[in-house]
Protein backbone atom coordinates (compact mmCIF):
# COMPACT_ATOMS: atom_id res chain seq x y z
CA UNK A 1 0.00 0.00 0.00
CA UNK A 2 2.84 2.39 0.81
CA UNK A 3 4.28 2.00 -2.69
CA UNK A 4 0.97 3.10 -4.20
CA UNK A 5 1.30 6.53 -2.57
CA UNK A 6 3.82 7.44 -5.27
CA UNK A 7 0.79 8.18 -7.46
CA UNK A 8 -0.62 10.62 -4.91
CA UNK A 9 2.35 12.99 -4.87
CA UNK A 10 2.30 16.43 -6.53
CA UNK A 11 4.19 15.08 -9.54
CA UNK A 12 3.02 11.47 -9.70
CA UNK A 13 4.94 8.88 -11.62
CA UNK A 14 3.58 7.51 -14.86
CA UNK A 15 2.80 3.81 -15.20
CA UNK A 16 2.05 2.02 -18.45
CA UNK A 17 1.51 -1.70 -17.89
CA UNK A 18 0.74 -4.37 -20.44
CA UNK A 19 -0.77 -7.48 -18.87
CA UNK A 20 -1.00 -10.76 -20.72
CA UNK A 21 -4.66 -11.82 -20.89
CA UNK A 22 -3.66 -15.24 -19.55
CA UNK A 23 -2.78 -13.57 -16.24
CA UNK A 24 -6.32 -12.18 -16.01
CA UNK A 25 -7.96 -15.50 -16.90
CA UNK A 26 -5.91 -17.79 -14.66
CA UNK A 27 -8.03 -18.41 -11.58
CA UNK A 28 -6.29 -17.54 -8.33
CA UNK A 29 -8.74 -17.70 -5.47
CA UNK A 30 -12.49 -17.61 -5.88
CA UNK A 31 -14.52 -15.96 -8.61
CA UNK A 32 -15.19 -13.17 -6.12
CA UNK A 33 -11.47 -12.63 -5.59
CA UNK A 34 -10.90 -12.55 -9.34
CA UNK A 35 -13.68 -9.98 -9.83
CA UNK A 36 -12.27 -7.84 -7.03
CA UNK A 37 -8.79 -7.91 -8.57
CA UNK A 38 -10.11 -6.91 -12.00
CA UNK A 39 -12.17 -4.12 -10.41
CA UNK A 40 -9.06 -2.85 -8.61
CA UNK A 41 -7.15 -2.79 -11.91
CA UNK A 42 -10.00 -0.94 -13.63
CA UNK A 43 -10.12 1.64 -10.83
CA UNK A 44 -6.37 2.17 -11.11
CA UNK A 45 -6.65 2.55 -14.89
CA UNK A 46 -9.09 5.45 -14.39
CA UNK A 47 -6.26 7.54 -12.99
CA UNK A 48 -4.67 9.80 -15.62
CA UNK A 49 -1.13 8.73 -14.71
CA UNK A 50 -1.88 5.00 -15.07
CA UNK A 51 -2.40 3.17 -18.35
CA UNK A 52 -3.17 -0.53 -18.31
CA UNK A 53 -3.37 -2.51 -21.52
CA UNK A 54 -4.24 -6.17 -22.04
CA UNK A 55 -2.36 -8.26 -24.57
CA UNK A 56 -5.06 -10.68 -25.77
CA UNK A 57 -4.51 -14.38 -26.26
CA UNK A 58 -5.43 -14.02 -29.92
CA UNK A 59 -2.37 -11.82 -30.41
CA UNK A 60 -0.55 -15.11 -30.87
CA UNK A 61 3.22 -15.16 -30.75
CA UNK A 62 4.62 -11.81 -29.66
CA UNK A 63 7.90 -10.13 -28.85
CA UNK A 64 7.45 -10.36 -25.05
CA UNK A 65 6.94 -14.12 -24.89
CA UNK A 66 10.27 -14.68 -23.12
CA UNK A 67 8.81 -13.25 -19.93
CA UNK A 68 7.84 -10.16 -18.05
CA UNK A 69 10.04 -7.14 -17.55
CA UNK A 70 9.86 -3.65 -16.14
CA UNK A 71 11.37 -0.74 -18.03
CA UNK A 72 12.14 2.14 -15.67
CA UNK A 73 12.64 5.60 -17.15
CA UNK A 74 13.45 8.63 -15.04
CA UNK A 75 12.81 12.38 -15.49
CA UNK A 76 16.50 13.24 -15.89
CA UNK A 77 18.32 10.47 -17.79
CA UNK A 78 21.67 12.21 -17.22
CA UNK A 79 21.25 11.70 -13.47
CA UNK A 80 19.28 8.46 -13.53
CA UNK A 81 19.62 6.43 -16.71
CA UNK A 82 16.92 3.96 -17.71
CA UNK A 83 17.00 0.46 -16.24
CA UNK A 84 15.30 -2.81 -17.18
CA UNK A 85 14.29 -5.09 -14.32
CA UNK A 86 13.90 -8.77 -15.18
CA UNK A 87 12.76 -11.27 -12.58
CA UNK A 88 13.04 -15.04 -12.80
CA UNK A 89 12.03 -17.86 -10.46
CA UNK A 90 15.47 -17.89 -8.85
CA UNK A 91 16.90 -14.39 -9.26
CA UNK A 92 16.46 -10.91 -10.65
CA UNK A 93 18.61 -8.64 -12.77
CA UNK A 94 18.88 -4.93 -13.40
CA UNK A 95 20.04 -4.34 -16.96
CA UNK A 96 21.71 -1.01 -17.60
CA UNK A 97 23.51 -1.42 -20.92
CA UNK A 98 22.10 0.80 -23.64
CA UNK A 99 21.68 -2.17 -26.00
CA UNK A 100 19.62 -4.06 -23.41
CA UNK A 101 17.43 -1.07 -22.68
CA UNK A 102 16.89 -0.43 -26.39
CA UNK A 103 15.93 -4.08 -26.95
CA UNK A 104 13.34 -4.08 -24.18
CA UNK A 105 11.98 -0.69 -25.25
CA UNK A 106 11.57 -2.13 -28.75
CA UNK A 107 9.75 -5.17 -27.37
CA UNK A 108 7.39 -2.88 -25.48
CA UNK A 109 6.59 -0.79 -28.55
CA UNK A 110 6.13 -3.93 -30.66
CA UNK A 111 3.44 -5.39 -28.40
CA UNK A 112 1.46 -2.18 -27.94
CA UNK A 113 -0.41 -2.31 -31.27
CA UNK A 114 -1.84 -5.72 -30.33
CA UNK A 115 -2.94 -4.62 -26.87
CA UNK A 116 -6.34 -3.30 -25.79
CA UNK A 117 -6.99 -0.72 -23.08
CA UNK A 118 -8.24 -2.39 -19.92
CA UNK A 119 -11.36 -0.21 -19.96
CA UNK A 120 -12.29 -1.82 -23.31
CA UNK A 121 -11.40 -5.35 -22.23
CA UNK A 122 -14.11 -7.73 -21.10
CA UNK A 123 -13.34 -11.22 -19.89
Amino acid sequence: MARQTIFDQPYPRQLHAVINEAALLRTVGSAEVMRAQLLKLRQAAERPEITIDVLPLNAGAHAAMNGSFTLLDFPDPSEDPSVVYVETAISAAYLQKAADIDRYATIFTQILPSATRLQEYSS
